[in-house]
């Protein structure tokens, strides 16, 4: 069965991107739609409340290290550049994730522990030029990806709306192929 399930999730890499290879698996399927996924639909529901026009213009695209490491950039309609990345380093243990939007009087900047790491906090900074320079920071010890799966088992068995419609997966999904595709 394991077999199976892989030889049909290399079938469909390759009707998606044109190589169904194991590197190209680890690549697209597990790397960018499987954990880049989160900070693009991030982002996307940030940059959808700024006003920014999406999808934005897919302009550069990696991988490397077997698949186990991507990023992307795009290009906003306002001329500004968005850079994500994703590197697994499994003998590290390390995990942190990152979500940072640059202003011109203002840094914020998300982070989130990892999932396995039980009390560490998520943490926003606000970094701004008011009165020269003030930073303001917030942590919050709720298990923000244990929120996650609550909120989606509370869409499925309460009908609750989901605050990522199919439509949103489907812009996620989109960009992400480009920079997997740009990286050919």
């Amino acid at each position: 069965m394991i077999e199976a399930t892989r030889r049909a999730e290399s079938e469909q890499v390759e009707a998606a991107v044109g190589n169904g290879s194991p590197e190209v698996v680890t690549a697209f399927s597990e790397a960018f739609l499987g954990s880049l996924v989160h900070d693009v639909n991030l982002v996307h529901g940030a940059l959808e409340r700024l006003g920014e026009p999406l999808p934005a213009e897919v302009v550069a695209g990696a991988w490397w290290a077997g698949g186990t490491a991507v990023s992307g950039s795009v290009r906003l309609a306002s001329g500004a550049r968005w850079d994500s990345s994703w590197i697994q380093l499994l003998d590290v243990w390390e995990y942190r994730e990152v979500v940072a939007f640059m202003f011109e009087d203002s840094v914020q900047r998300l982070t989130f522990p990892s999932p396995w790491l039980k009390q560490s906090p998520t943490r926003y900074e606000r970094t701004t030029t008011d009165e020269g320079r003030a930073v303001a920071v917030a942590e919050r010890y709720e298990e923000s990806f244990a929120r996650e799966l609550l909120h989606f088992h509370a869409c499925v068995t309460e009908g609750i709306e989901c605050r990522t419609p199919p439509e949103q997966a489907r812009l996620d999904i989109e960009v992400l192929t480009r920079m997997f595709l740009a990286a050919s």
